[in-house]
C-alpha cells in the first residue's frame, strides 16, 4: 500500500485515529463470542439446553470480563481491610490478574462439569471436557485484559472498563429493534413505550449529572483567586459501584424472589423486591471504594500546600459523604427501567439501569480523559 493510499484511509485528526483504533480493538474483543466452546457441537443445541447454568451462551466469550471484575473488587476489599498496605499499585494489579485467572478456571471447570452431563451436546471425550473449557475461558479473560491494557496504554483511557461496556453496547441495536418492533405491531402501547423511554432517558441524564458534578474543596484565603481549588466528585468510586450492583444483583434477585415465593407460592415476581437491596449495595460500594480511589493523605497534603486546613480524616469523611449523595442519586435510577418495564409492560426491559449507568460512566470517563489530553 502506497503512502498516498495510507493517507487516504487514515483519519486526519489524532482523535479520529484514536477512536478508529479503539473501535478495532473493541471489535477484536467480540470475536470470541462467535467461537464455540471446545468440544461443544452447536448443531446439536436444543431449547432444553438453554437452562444450563451458569452459562446461557456456548462461546469462548461467555464469561466476558466478569472474573476480572470479581477479582478487582475482592482484591481492593482485601487491601481496604488491611491496616498497612502490603501491595504496591503494580503488585495489586498483578494479584488481580492472577486471581481473575483462578476465578475463570473455577467457573470454566463448573461449566465443563455441567456440560459433561449432556453427552448429546458434546463432541469430544467427556473426561477432558471440564479442564479444556476451563483453560479456554481463562485464556479469553486474559485476552480481554490484554486488549484493555493496549487501549489504556496507547489509545484512550480507561481501557478495561471499555471492554466491560462493549457487550452492553453491542446488544443495544438488537434490543432497540425488538422493542420498537413490538411497539410497531401493537404489542406495546404508546403509553408503555413512552414510560420506558422516559425511564431510560432519566437514568442516563442522572448519570451524566452525577458524574459531572464536583464539590469545590476550598484552599487558601477566602477571595484569593490565585489559589487553585481541588474538586471532589460526587461518585468517587466511578464505575465500581454499578459493577458491584450488577455482580450482586442477580444473587439478590434470586434470593429475594425465592424467599417471597416461600411465603407466597402464587407470587409472580417484581423488580420492586430488589429495589431496596440494590440501593444498599450501591451505597455500600460507593462508600467502601470511594475513599480507596482517592488517597486522603495525598489530598490533605495538596490542600495544606495550597493553604487549606483539612486533615486526612476530614477529607475521608467528606469523600464518603459525597459518595453517599452521588450513590443515592444513581441508586434511585438503577432499577427504574426494569421496574417500569415489568410493572407497566409485563416484560423484560430494553436494558437494565445498571448497564445504562456503566456505559454512561465509561463514555464520560473516556471523554474527560480525551478532553484533558487535548488541552
Amino acid at each position: 500500500m502506497t503512502e498516498t493510499s495510507i493517507a487516504a484511509v487514515t483519519p486526519r485528526s489524532a482523535l479520529a485515529r484514536r477512536v478508529a483504533i479503539t473501535l478495532l480493538f473493541l471489535a477484536a474483543s467480540r470475536i470470541p463470542d462467535a467461537i464455540p466452546l471446545p468440544g461443544v457441537d452447536l448443531t446439536r443445541l436444543r431449547l432444553d439446553h438453554m437452562d444450563l447454568a451458569p452459562l446461557t451462551r456456548f462461546s469462548l466469550g461467555a464469561l466476558g470480563a466478569t472474573p476480572y471484575i470479581c477479582a478487582w473488587i475482592l482484591m481492593y476489599l482485601i487491601q481496604a481491610c488491611i491496616p498497612a498496605r502490603i501491595f504496591s499499585t503494580t503488585r495489586l494489579e498483578h494479584a488481580i490478574r492472577y486471581l481473575a485467572v483462578v476465578l475463570a478456571l473455577i467457573r470454566g471447570f463448573i461449566v465443563g462439569t455441567a456440560l459433561q452431563q449432556h453427552t448429546d451436546l458434546i463432541g469430544i471425550d467427556a473426561v477432558a471436557l471440564p479442564m479444556t473449557i476451563a483453560l479456554a475461558l481463562a485464556a479469553n479473560v486474559l485476552l480481554l485484559v490484554w486488549l484493555g491494557d493496549l487501549i489504556s496504554r496507547h489509545v484512550i483511557r480507561p481501557g478495561i472498563p471499555l471492554i466491560i461496556a462493549t457487550p452492553v453496547l453491542a446488544a443495544l441495536p438488537r434490543s432497540a429493534s425488538v422493542t420498537f418492533e413490538a411497539w410497531h405491531i401493537g404489542a406495546m402501547t404508546d403509553k408503555a413505550m413512552a414510560g420506558l423511554l422516559a425511564a431510560i432517558v432519566a437514568t442516563v441524564l442522572s448519570t451524566v449529572f452525577v458524574s459531572r458534578a464536583r464539590y469545590r474543596l476550598p484552599i487558601g484565603p477566602v477571595g484569593d483567586e490565585s489559589a487553585r481549588p481541588l474538586f471532589l466528585t460526587l461518585i468517587p468510586a466511578g464505575i465500581v459501584a454499578p459493577l458491584c450492583v450488577m455482580t450482586a444483583g442477580y444473587a439478590l434477585d434470586r434470593m429475594a424472589l425465592t424467599l417471597i415465593r416461600l411465603l407466597d407460592p402464587h407470587f409472580s415476581g417484581s423488580r420492586l423486591v430488589v429495589f431496596v437491596p440494590g440501593i444498599l449495595v450501591f451505597l455500600m460500594a460507593t462508600n467502601v471504594f470511594g475513599p480507596l480511589m482517592r488517597d486522603p493523605a495525598a489530598l490533605a497534603h495538596a490542600v495544606r500546600r495550597g493553604g487549606g486546613e483539612f486533615t486526612p480524616a476530614q477529607i475521608r469523611r467528606l469523600t464518603m459523604v459525597l459518595g453517599a449523595i452521588g450513590g443515592a442519586l444513581l441508586a434511585l435510577f438503577v432499577e427504574l427501567p426494569d421496574i417500569v418495564a415489568q410493572e407497566l409492560l409485563r416484560q423484560r426491559s430494553l436494558i437494565s439501569g445498571s448497564q445504562l449507568i456503566i456505559v454512561a460512566l465509561v463514555m464520560l470517563a473516556c471523554l474527560e480523559r480525551v478532553e484533558a489530553e487535548e488541552r
